[in-house]
């Protein structure tokens, strides 16, 4: 998700607006995979909801940065404790050990974060550029763009958010084997925002379909609620080894739980009703059967 422009632009979104017919058959006609929900913490990224993108995605705001800074606030919230900010790279590098791929995005109307990036560059030049790629107008994320200038309304530290996208930055710069960094192109046009839905509930042997968010001059925003439920309930598994026992303190499993999901579940409302591209859209519930064939719900 993007919606402004650094250095004043501001992007023009498309108003289109899809029924739900016009999206479901959108979706059918599109070329819909499925992968198993172990995946997804294995060889399978999830990506943003942002509607520019071509391929196949499972779709949660922010990507995988987005669920990292979620944990992260989770953490801290469950706990009523603060991370210790200096510890963040070595916490992602744990996160990215029981995760596998890691899904972060800009887009062609801000700042590519490698760009100037060299094997020359000084650590007080990259430190200066990291100053200036965490704030809002650098961020081609719209989700996270967002969280970025409005924290409280996200429910996150600020000094937190600021410390875990400078580890992102840093790990895409010396790691980017780790990172599946995209460059989203284009301009937004966006018809609905689509929560894809499966039968029953999501295990480990359950098929996720994937979808491509745009093709055939369509968009569309994708997001698929119960395949990060599970995502979330499995990082939570590991959170504990994840931050390392800097909290001093037992680590409350469904206290994370609990409030990973309600703040997620937050964040993804504020962000529908404030990124300009998604505010006002239709919100439909699709279901999708082993067939491919879609169903409204």
């Amino acid at each position: 998700m993007c919606d402004k422009h650094h250095e004043g632009h501001i992007e023009k979104t498309e108003k289109k607006i899809l029924s739900s017919e016009e999206t479901r058959e959108f979706i059918e006609n599109g070329n819909i995979t499925w992968v198993e929900a172990k995946d997804l913490l294995d060889a399978t990224a999830e990506s943003c909801v942002d509607g520019r993108g071509h391929d196949g995605i499972v779709g949660t705001p922010g990507g995988n940065a987005g669920e990292f800074i979620l944990a992260l606030t989770a953490v801290e919230k469950a706990s009523g404790q603060k991370l210790d900010l200096d510890k963040v790279d070595e916490i992602l590098e744990r996160y990215l050990e029981k995760t596998g791929k890691f899904y972060f995005h800009t887009d062609d109307h801000h700042p590519d974060p490698r760009s100037g990036i060299t094997e020359n560059t000084t650590e007080s030049e990259k430190e200066k550029l990291l100053e200036t790629l965490v704030k809002a107008e650098s961020i081609g994320c719209g989700h996270i763009g967002l969280m970025t200038k409005n924290p409280q309304e996200y429910g996150v530290r600020p000094e937190l958010l600021k410390a875990v996208m400078k580890s992102i930055y840093k790990t895409l710069w010396e790691k980017p084997e780790t990172m599946e960094f995209v460059v989203l192109e284009g301009g937004h046009k966006e018809g609905a925002i689509v929560n894809i839905l499966v039968d029953g509930e999501v295990n480990d042997d359950t098929k996720i379909p994937t979808v491509a968010p745009s093709h055939d001059d369509i968009q569309i925003f994708v997001n698929h609620p119960q395949a990060v439920k599970y995502l979330r309930d499995k990082i939570a598994e590991d959170m504990e080894y994840v931050i390392g026992g800097d909290l001093g303190g037992e680590f409350n499993l469904e206290s994370f739980k609990e409030y990973s999901q309600k703040i997620g579940d937050e964040q993804l409302k504020f962000t529908i009703n404030n990124l300009p591209s998604a505010k006002d859209k239709p919100i439909y519930n699709i279901k999708i059967s082993s067939d491919d064939k879609c169903e409204i719900v």
